[in-house]
């Protein structure tokens, strides 16, 4: 089931220093890494940015996890 969500964001920096740090891989990743994802990738092509990674569930009551299981996995694609 994919789901659609879209968000705007505003930063205290040029478009075009804020455009190359967003394609910018090892940022992502280091994005990820921040946020405890438990495996991740990113793809950087053209203007597209793909990331995949999983997360650890944490905080849900036991019947929650019964139906969620011990990880989330998401894909996240930015254009």
């Amino acid at each position: 089931m994919a789901k659609t969500l879209t968000l705007e964001f505003e930063y205290a920096a040029p478009p075009a220093a804020v455009f190359q740090l967003l394609k910018d891989a090892s940022f992502r990743e280091s994005v990820c890494e921040a946020q405890h994802a438990s495996a991740h990738t990113v793809a950087v092509i053209g203007d597209s940015v793909d990331i995949s990674y999983t997360q650890p569930v944490r905080g849900l009551p036991s019947f929650a996890t019964k139906f969620v299981g011990d990880s989330v996995d998401l894909v996240q694609r930015e254009t």
